[in-house]
């Protein structure tokens, strides 16, 4: 089984959440508050986005999250999370998936996130040219 692990990008902060800084509590209803010891001291809905761990690593070792940019060759991948149809299923072109998948940024291809040689290369807050042609 996957382990479930997050990062938190704080848009306030433009920058990752900091779990020195306090905690983050994600509640039933999807919002986000912050606190420290279990006491709640704001609500960090707006400013906090969640990137869920792919349960991959890239060639070096790191660990792939949902909104990272890896490259194999040339080819770069933005990884998402949620359905996608896979592009090179040409057998079930149109069957629909639910999981990890990768957008090849130049073609817009869908394609499942499968352990082979990725590189992260950046992540779409940090370097979001990296998407660009």
């Amino acid at each position: 089984m996957r382990e479930s692990k997050f990062k938190a990008w704080d848009s306030k902060k433009n920058d990752w959440f900091d779990d020195n800084e306090g905690d983050l509590y994600v509640e039933l209803n999807g919002s986000i508050n912050f606190g420290w010891n279990g006491e709640i001291m704001d609500d960090y809905t707006d400013r906090i986005t969640l990137k869920q761990y792919t349960g991959k690593k890239d060639i070096n070792g790191v660990e792939i999250y949902e909104g990272d940019i890896v490259k194999n060759g040339q080819h770069a991948y933005l990884v998402c999370f949620g359905e996608f149809a896979d592009s090179g299923d040409f057998q079930y072109p149109t069957k629909r998936q639910t999981g990890f998948y990768i957008v090849d940024v130049h073609t817009d291809g869908t394609y499942p996130l499968y352990s082979m040689t990725y590189e992260i290369v950046g992540n779409i807050y940090e370097n979001p040219d990296l998407l660009e042609d």
